[in-house]
């Protein structure tokens, strides 16, 4: 197992360990223009919120990002509950939009 991946799988903390971690990362990918960190009573399904530009369509697209760490196993209702709660219209740039979200990762 390469050095990424072992440290990748001793995470643990989702909230302490992984959150931080894709705040770094998430950024950096090539179509995100911007990015909201949305964890905690009002994240309304999503703990992050992306801002995409898709340069095909040139189109903005809202993407919710559904955090966990560790296997998902049989009892699936938590995500089922928050890929529910991602259907929602919510504030986005700080309050300025209300936007709705096409893509849940």
């Amino acid at each position: 197992m390469s050095v990424h991946k072992t440290k990748i799988s001793e995470i643990e903390g989702e909230v302490a360990e992984l959150h931080p971690l894709l705040s770094r990362l998430l950024p950096e990918l090539p179509t995100v223009q911007k990015i909201e960190y949305t964890q905690g009573p009002h994240e309304m399904g999503a703990d992050f919120v992306l801002e995409r530009r898709d340069p095909a369509l040139n189109q903005t697209h809202y993407v919710g990002v559904i955090v966990k760490v560790g296997p998902i196993r049989q009892n699936h209702r938590d995500v089922d509950e928050q890929i529910r709660e991602c259907a929602v219209e919510r504030p986005f740039d700080g309050g300025t939009k209300r936007v709705f979200l096409s893509e849940i990762w």
